[in-house]
């Protein structure tokens, strides 16, 4: 084993000789791409709530995918009615939040395309696609304080 090597972030990272699993350059690859699929969803979901029309719905059925899972997603299937008196029914996309057929829910969906429907609930709206965006700034974070360490390693081995 060897010494502590303290780091300005107060993280002491036991320096072993052993190269980690992880090295900067695949970390920072893995924060890149999480961080572009979290804007990507992002800018997808900013772009639906910017020309969305909401309307009140009833869930007429509710598909469950993975029933044995800890994390199951619903489709609930909805009716609502558009301006003009036309009545919509069609899925309102996935969300992990039970849903029960006869639930009285509000929806969005696009004027362009009113088949494009979801559930207007904050966890699907924005918490959903802000994970892998968090993940990507957090292992950004580690990518960086590990090339400082093998900098560190490497001006201390000259």
């Amino acid at each position: 084993m060897g010494p502590l090597f303290p780091h300005r972030t107060g993280i002491p990272m036991l320096l072993t000789g052993k190269s980690p699993i992880l090295k900067a350059r695949g970390l920072f690859a893995i924060g890149v791409v999480s961080l572009v699929i979290g804007v990507w969803g992002l800018t997808r979901n900013v772009d639906f709530l910017a020309h969305v029309v909401r309307a009140p719905a009833e869930v007429v059925a509710v598909e469950t995918e993975g029933p044995d899972q800890p994390f199951r997603k619903y489709t609930p299937h909805v009716v609502f009615a558009l301006p003009d008196g036309t009545t919509i029914n069609t899925p309102a996309g996935e969300t992990y939040r039970p849903t029960q057929a006869g639930e009285q829910v509000s929806v969005g969906y696009d004027p362009r395309d009113p088949t494009d429907v979801r559930l207007m609930d904050l966890r699907d709206m924005w918490i959903i696609p802000i994970y892998p965006f968090v993940f990507g700034l957090i292992t950004l974070g580690l990518a960086y304080q590990r090339w400082r360490a093998e900098q560190a390693v490497k001006a201390a081995d000259a």
